[in-house]
């Protein structure tokens, strides 16, 4: 029987590693607090996009440059097991465009981010 290859877990992400989630360690895990800025810094040109390729386009450039930049991971807990779960790349990108459009709120509503 064929196996397929696990995907990569670990116990503890890196300071660099963006982490998926709602709580306020995730919010505050110091990947996650440069991604953000990383977001608010690519937000204008987010808005300015004219079509959806162009947003798509935007997007995988952003998460790309994530991805490329020191050795960056995003990772999701895996609560069953206790240990973080490596995302795929397509999971990335839809972090990064909802992050993009979410911003959006926060600008309106004067928070940030």
């Amino acid at each position: 029987m064929m196996t397929l290859p696990s995907r990569h877990e670990l116990t503890q992400p890196s300071q660099n590693d963006v982490l998926l989630g709602r709580a306020s360690p995730v919010f505050n895990h110091p990947g996650n607090m440069r991604y953000r800025g990383i977001i608010k810094s690519n937000r204008q040109k987010y808005v300015e996009c004219k079509t959806r390729l162009d947003k798509m386009i935007l997007v995988r450039k952003i998460t790309k440059d994530i991805l490329d930049d020191g050795n960056v991971k995003f990772w999701k807990l895996d609560k069953t097991k206790g240990i973080w779960t490596e995302v795929d790349v397509r999971a990335c990108q839809d972090k990064v465009s909802h992050a993009l459009r979410d911003t959006k709120g926060y600008d309106d509503m004067g928070l940030k981010l």
